[in-house]
């Protein structure tokens, strides 16, 4: 083979030489020709371009000749230079006028009218100056959007923009983006001529930019420029290419042929051109066509010569070029095997090793970073990082079953280690690897993977100890574990079921359940419930016994029963609960049965595991449980008292429906609950919590009960006083097993006891009273009747007079004490009137506020029902409600008194019968009253102020009930208390009083005076006789009743008599008046009484007297009540 290559190259060397002579000397006539072309087609392109910058620089003497810019003018002149005809190399001609950045608003304003109303600049915003087109050759849709282009803001044109400054001249652009076409945006050519305003200095770049006016410009289509030069019929064939600058840049192509760039050419020529103050780079290239044109049949015919020569070197060529395809081929399949095992590399989990055992290198895929939590700069191409990071029980081992195997010739490797990752956590690891040896058997290389096994181990640990527990735990459990085949026979039976049944798992293996636990029964066809139909079987025929395993089969694939035995459709139970089995022994027994269907690796159903659980003494336990509970819901539910039971650890158990009731707690919420949650207890005056009842009992062993004044705290937050105790429960062996609590509601017990001994403090003081009223209205009386006789000798202005009239308001504040101890007289019925209440409550309240640093705001309802009161009781009760208001802000404040219409209702929570009321509320913003006071506001003497006397608030109290009404309080400390009078409405009518026409006091006639003490009668005596009467005084009612019986039988009658009520020790008015009327029926009687509000003072008429005069009195109202009765008109 070598020396036929050696015999080829000899005799071709003639042969090449000879056709070389010929065809270099072909080819330089060639390159002449070719030279030539070139030179001519470098000065056509350079004289076109440069006439095409001449027009442009011409086009600016247009601008330069005129000083302002008129676009009909432009139009004529591009239309007079047959642009289109002479140049059809611009795309388009155009002017772009320089605007200051302070004449944008202006500038567009100016060119709307003749641009178009969407006229503007673009792009919006603001610059220091702009260059926005604003002259076209042509306008229409496709380079409309032109218009208002700034060619400052354009960044393709600023580099050409900055040379035309730098220069004053015309400058050429190379190829830029020139986004003015729509649609038809393209890379173009650019000549661009700088205009200046005449007259500015142009020497500099700066002095040029600020004499500058606008560029004309022209947009080169470089195809139609060029046409006629390149692509003519007559064109010799010649591919050309220009480029912006000096080098041959593909990104500054300015112009290429149609055939520019195809093929290799044979002749090329570089030209530099110079157009405006640009260079181009003008490349040519011979094509095909302008090759073929050459003379080249010679050279072929000296080729021809050597033709023998040139078949031995195709066929040598051709063996070179089968075995150089040969060699593409098989580097082809190298290269799919290795694009194959990258991609498998990166579709694995698994983490893919080659080690190049030579070298001691080792290179990893990526699943090796993720795998074990390692960075990529962190896993090293060495073996040694591989071995620091194996385990250092696992390290000896493993390195040496693999160099066993690389040097033994093995082709596999196999181990399982731990391998450390990232974080240092050792991951268990299989790794696998085969060797590669080289021709003479040496293990050069080694490619393997490891999986990361841990999760395998550890379930697979996790299933062992599962499974050793499982075991553990049926040998262990107290219930029976029993497994069976699908024949219903035992193939499993650990030590609970020996125990429970009497059978050893020997005598129980193999055998039917119908021989080994069930018991007999009459029963012939089974029921909905599988166990009970198989546990129900003993003495089944076999009949029966094949429809018992159908449906045993049935049931496990969870499938309808035999419809041919009339079971279709129904689904059976698995499970059973209470069913009769027998033991060995022949015992009956209830067991539950639980039982689950066992399934092999295929999931076919084998058997079923049953847990048994032996609950006869549970159930019979339950049953007597279940009566006793019954027992006792019953009797908690007939129970009038709450009951809540709880275990040993205090938590309720039980609670009856009346304990539901008092605490707020529903039975399901409150079980479980520790009691103190429940049963919450505080002190009513305290407010501290009470130790829990129940620990006393549990900790004690002893009935405990709850102290005094226990108040509950409900779920919802209401309170309720309750009497409770609490006891311990005991078991047969007298163990405390929990306790039991039992209470109740007293909060109407206590509220009628409170009332009861109010009642009775009321009652006590009020015979108290009474009896110092009428001694203290007695002595009154002699002291205001003596001091307002006196009076009467003097006139008003004297200082007698004045002395007087002090003397005499002393004694009436004296009387007001005394009427207010006589509230509480027993009996004392006030003296009632149809009245309203608006004026009353105002005037009281006004009369209350005299001389205090207290404002008054009163609000009544307009039609506020009118009421029957004793008005001179009621004034006194509004004015000690307002009294305690103003003693309650002593730095001053407002009291605020309102009187409503109210009805009350059934249900009301106000003690009172339903119906109509006036509701007046009487409300300061004082301190308020501490809760452990507000009980006690309306005792006798109850007070917390330093004068007080205790008898306000009780008097008012005493008004209110006798007018069949009721006073309530309410307060909160710090924000003040809130008082509530509560009276009946009346359906009467108010009468309107007309004022009585005062009439003289002076009188005549006789008069009987009857009063114990010699003071009252000295006094009555002297004054009635003063004002002209006859006067007898008498002690006593006999002594009266003689008196008058004497004078009547003389026809000396008395016109008048005058009785004192009550006599101490003898007969008082009420005793005599009866008898003098049995005497005289007409007898006109006066009672007189320091008693003032007593029944037979406030219905005197209906007692028998005529009239009525209260201690203390005047001597004036006593005369005024005497000349009232004697004219018919008494009180």
């Amino acid at each position: 083979m070598g020396a036929a290559y050696l015999v080829l190259v000899i005799s071709l060397v003639p042969t090449l030489l000879a056709y070389q002579r010929v065809r270099d000397n072909a080819r330089e006539r060639d390159h002449e020709r070719f030279d030539q072309i070139a030179r001519a087609k470098r000065d056509a392109v350079e004289r076109r371009a440069v006439r095409y910058v001449d027009e442009i620089v011409s086009l600016g003497g247009f601008f330069s000749a005129n000083e302002s810019i008129d676009v009909a003018e432009w139009n004529r002149f591009t239309r007079s230079i047959s642009v289109s005809e002479r140049f059809p190399g611009f795309r388009l001609l155009g002017f772009a006028e320089a605007v200051p950045g302070t004449g944008r608003v202006a500038h567009e304003a100016r060119w709307r009218p003749v641009a178009g109303t969407d006229y503007a600049i673009l792009p919006a915003g603001q610059r220091t100056g702009y260059c926005p087109v604003v002259l076209l050759s042509k306008v229409d849709a496709t380079n409309r959007m032109a218009l208002g282009a700034d060619a400052f803001a354009d960044p393709t044109l600023q580099s050409t923009v900055e040379r035309a400054l730098a220069t004053g001249g015309a400058v050429i652009s190379g190829r830029v983006l020139f986004p003015w076409f729509g649609s038809q945006s393209a890379e173009r050519v650019v000549v661009l001529q700088p205009i200046f305003f005449p007259g500015r200095a142009v020497t500099s770049a700066v002095e040029r930019k600020a004499a500058l006016r606008g560029f004309v410009f022209g947009v080169l289509d470089m195809p139609k420029l060029l046409e006629g030069i390149f692509g003519s019929p007559t064109d010799p064939g010649l591919r050309a290419e220009i480029f912006d600058g000096k080098k041959a840049v593909p990104a500054h192509s300015l112009f290429a042929s149609g055939s520019a760039g195809a093929g290799t050419a044979q002749f090329a020529r570089d030209s530099h051109l110079r157009v405006g103050d640009q260079e181009w780079l003008l490349t040519l290239a011979s094509t095909p066509a302008f090759e073929a044109s050459l003379n080249t049949r010679l050279p072929p015919v000296v080729l021809g010569l050597g033709i023998s020569l040139n078949l031995l070197l195709f066929g040598i060529a051709w063996a070179q070029a089968r075995a150089r395809g040969e060699a593409e081929r098989l580097a082809e399949d190298l290269r799919q095997v290795q694009e194959r095992d990258r991609l498998l590399e990166r579709a694995t989990n698994d983490a893919i090793w080659d080690w190049d055992i030579v070298a001691g290198r080792i290179s990893w895929n990526e699943a090796v970073q993720a795998m074990f939590r390692y960075s990529a700069d962190a896993v090293a191409p060495e073996i040694d990082w591989w071995m620091e990071r194996l385990h250092s029980e696992d390290r000896r081992r493993v390195w040496n079953g693999r160099e066993a195997a690389v040097q033994t010739g093995g082709e596999f490797w196999a181990d399982e280690y731990r391998f450390r990752r990232g974080d240092g956590s050792f991951a268990y690891v299989i790794d696998r690897g085969f060797i590669i040896h080289d021709r003479q058997g040496v293990a050069v290389r080694m490619i393997g993977s490891m999986v990361d096994i841990s999760a395998q181990r550890e379930a697979e640990v996790a299933r062992q100890e599962s499974e050793r527990k499982l075991a553990l735990h049926i040998q262990q459990t107290p219930l029976a574990v029993i497994e069976w085949n699908l024949n219903f026979q035992v193939t499993s039976w650990n030590p609970a079921a020996e125990r429970i049944f009497g059978y050893s798992a020997r005598e129980a293996i193999g055998r039917h359940a119908a021989d080994l636990i069930l018991v007999a029964s009459e029963k012939k066809e089974p029921g909905t419930n599988l166990f009970t139909n198989l546990l129900a079987g003993v003495q089944l025929s076999e009949e029966a016994r094949e429809h018992v395993q159908r449906t045993w089969r049935s049931v496990l694939k969870d499938a309808p029963a035999d419809a041919s035995k009339g079971d279709s459709g129904k689904r059976q139970n698995i499970n059973a609960f209470a069913v009769t089995n027998r033991t060995k022994s022949q015992h009956d027994i209830l067991c539950d049965w639980y039982n689950t269907p066992l399934v092999d690796s295929t999931g076919q159903i084998v058997g079923v595991a049953s847990l048994v659980l032996d609950v006869t003494g549970r159930k019979h336990a339950e049953d007597a449980l279940a009566a006793e509970k019954e027992r006792l819901i019953v009797t908690l539910r007939s129970i009038g008292d709450g009951v809540i039971a709880t275990d040993i650890d205090g938590k309720v158990s039980i609670i009856n429906k009346l304990a539901e009731d008092l605490t707020g707690w529903r039975q399901a919420d409150a079980l479980g609950q520790p009691l103190a949650t429940v049963f919450s207890v505080v002190h009513q005056r305290t407010r501290q919590t009470f130790r829990n009842p129940v620990s006393q009992v549990l900790a004690a062993g002893e009935i405990v009960d709850l102290p005094d004044q226990s108040i509950l705290l409900a779920r919802a937050g209401s309170e309720r006083l309750i009497a409770a105790s609490a006891a311990p429960i005991r078991d047969l062996a007298s163990k405390i097993i929990g306790s039991v609590l039992v209470f109740r509601d007293i909060s109407d017990q206590q509220a009628i006891m409170e009332e009861r001994v109010r009642a009775s403090k009321l009652d006590s003081l009020g015979i108290l009273a009474g009896g110092i009223a009428h001694d203290f209205n007695n002595i009154l009386t002699a002291v205001i009747g003596n001091i307002s006789f006196a009076r009467l000798f003097c006139q008003p202005g004297e200082k007698q007079f004045e002395r007087l009239e002090e003397a005499e308001k002393a004694a009436m504040r004296a009387k007001d004490l005394a009427t207010q101890l006589l509230t509480f007289a027993k009996g004392g019925a006030p003296v009632r009137q149809t009245a309203s209440l608006t004026e009353s409550i105002r005037d009281s309240a006004s009369f209350a506020l005299r001389g205090s640093n207290v404002r008054c705001e009163f609000q009544s309802a307009p039609d506020l029902w009118p009421v029957e009161v004793d008005q001179g009781q009621f004034s006194q009760v509004i004015q000690n409600l307002v009294i305690n208001s103003v003693q309650a802000m002593p730095t001053g404040g407002v009291v605020r008194v309102f009187a409503d219409n109210i009805t009350l209702t059934a249900d009301s929570s106000i003690a009172l019968l339903p119906g109509r009321y006036c509701r007046i509320t009487v409300k300061d913003h004082g301190a308020g009253i501490n809760p452990e006071h507000l009980g006690k506001v309306f005792d006798p003497y109850f007070t917390t102020k330093e004068k007080g006397t205790g008898l306000g608030l009780a008097t008012s109290y005493s008004i209110v009930k006798k007018h069949d009404g009721i006073i309530t309080v309410e307060s909160t400390p710090g924000a003040g208390a809130e008082f509530h009078v509560y009276l009946p409405a009346s359906e009467k009518q108010v009468k309107k009083v007309v004022p009585e026409p005062v009439t003289t006091v002076q009188g005549q006639g006789r008069i009987l005076v009857m009063d114990d003490e010699d003071l009252i009668r000295e006094l009555a005596q002297t004054a009635l006789e003063f004002l002209g009467y006859q006067v007898d005084g008498v002690a006593d009612g006999e002594a009266c009743i003689q008196a008058y019986t004497t004078a009547r039988a003389e026809n000396r009658p008395y016109a008048v008599v005058i009785m004192d009520l009550t006599i101490p020790g003898g007969m008082g008015g009420k005793e005599a008046i009866q008898r003098l009327r049995e005497i005289d029926p007409q007898v006109r009687a006066i009672v007189s009484s320091g008693y003032s509000h007593g029944p037979e003072m406030a219905n005197h008429k209906q007692h028998g007297f005529c009239g009525m005069v209260s201690k203390p009195y005047k001597v004036e109202e006593l005369a005024r009540e005497i000349t009232a009765v004697l004219n018919g008109k008494g009180a």
